[in-house]
């Protein structure tokens, strides 16, 4: 459903359900104790309740008393705003961006607001922004408005973002955040590392310095990196990268702690090249693949190159896997998708032992210029040799020569 639809839907809830509370919670939250009473005075103007509610949850975020923007009049919905509290609290939140809607009633004097949350995270200027789901607060008291309850569970509020994974553990570092839900603490301590360690050279060298930190997310199933990112991802890696969000599949993130990492180092790269490398998906996946291929060498695991090798000597076509610019190009056999993979890398490879990174960064500008979902071999030869001089063909002959050689 889109989110507008989305968003009628509840708000149509709302209007039917005018009453509804959070329900009893199972257990108290410190200060829910008995004595509470909720505001009085009527009911407060609508906008105002809007108001109240974007600044409870604001002051929640940024670790500031919420005590002035709310007063629960029972156990239960005192608990329901401890917790909610208490989870953005959790959060490390930069920048919280909430956008507050009365959609309806909630009981005889409040008002329903329904308050969709982005935030950044980690140190400024934060990480690119994330979803922390909806919220449905409960804001009564007339002229000095209150929120006196979470109703979220109650009406139905989306639990996308990072409300899909509450118990998460975050670990702030130099140049992003990881989240983990689900896995072992040592993965968010490996990933953390690793992107301290190399994401600041990546976006020099692949123009992402003006980028938003990137966000790594370490989860069991693909459906929850599907919740936290908001679209649907494929099922065949162990990782992927969405408009600066890495998500890693932690079953299938394998292969021992330098090929983790490498794994790492691929998805980060595709985060710091996002402004700059697009066109065929074998230039896109072959920098990434480059970036983890020299991680792993320089750390004692060197890639075997033998498949790729034998597929050269048998014919195997770098044009034709390079000549496609849409997703299309990774639905083919495991084996023919990994030769790509390693193709675009070997290709990568000797453009920049050809013409530097400044020779790389000037196709991926020329192969982006007139993006296009098929790339003719003349389209390619031009644009390779208007960024290095050679042909694609030239390139390519070179990379198949050093690729064989090297096996031996």
């Amino acid at each position: 459903m889109s989110r507008g639809g989305r968003l009628l839907a509840l708000a149509g809830a709302i209007l039917l359900a005018s009453g509804c509370s959070s329900g009893s919670a199972a257990t108290v939250a410190p200060g829910c104790g008995g004595g509470l009473h909720g505001p009085g005075g009527g009911t407060p103007h609508r906008q105002a309740a809007a108001a109240t509610a974007a600044a409870y949850l604001r002051a929640a975020a940024s670790h500031r008393p919420t005590t002035s923007f709310a007063q629960p009049g029972n156990a239960a919905a005192c608990t329901a705003l401890h917790t909610l509290a208490a989870w953005l609290g959790r959060v490390p939140v930069r920048h919280l961006h909430v956008s507050a809607v009365p959609v309806g009633a909630a009981g005889a004097h409040g008002i329903a607001v329904l308050a969709t949350l982005h935030a950044r995270l980690g140190h400024a200027p934060g990480t690119v922004s994330v979803s922390l789901g909806q919220r449905v607060l409960a804001v009564a008291g007339g002229a000095h408005p209150r929120v006196t309850n979470d109703l979220s569970a109650a009406r139905g509020a989306s639990q996308d973002g990072l409300a899909a994974i509450p118990d998460a553990t975050y670990l702030v570092g130099r140049s992003g955040v990881v989240v983990s839900a689900g896995t072992p603490a040592s993965d968010g301590r490996l990933a953390r590392r690793v992107m301290d360690g190399v994401y600041p050279r990546l976006a020099r060298s692949f123009g992402g310095t003006r980028l938003p930190a990137p966000l790594i997310v370490i989860v069991p199933q693909w459906q929850i990196a599907e919740d936290v990112i908001g679209t649907q991802v494929p099922r065949y890696d162990a990782g992927i990268e969405y408009n600066g969000i890495v998500a890693l599949l932690e079953s299938q993130w394998c292969c021992g702690p330098v090929q983790r990492e490498g794994i790492v180092v691929h998805e980060l790269t595709h985060a710091a090249a996002s402004g700059l490398v697009g066109g065929p998906r074998s230039m896109v996946e072959g920098v990434a693949r480059y970036e983890e291929e020299n991680w792993d060498a320089a750390h004692g695991a060197p890639l075997d190159l033998s498949s790729l090798a034998a597929a050269y000597r048998h014919g195997w076509s770098s044009a034709t896997s390079w000549q496609s610019g849409l997703d299309l190009w990774y639905d083919v056999s495991g084996d023919q998708l990994d030769l790509r993979y390693l193709d675009g890398a070997a290709i990568v490879r000797q453009v920049i032992a050809h013409s530097g990174l400044a020779g790389l960064r000037r196709l991926a500008k020329a192969l982006d210029a007139y993006p296009s979902p098929y790339y003719p071999v003349g389209k390619l030869d031009r644009a390779f040799r208007r960024a290095t001089g050679e042909t694609f063909a030239q390139a390519a002959a070179r990379a198949h020569a050093a690729t064989i050689r090297s096996a031996g």
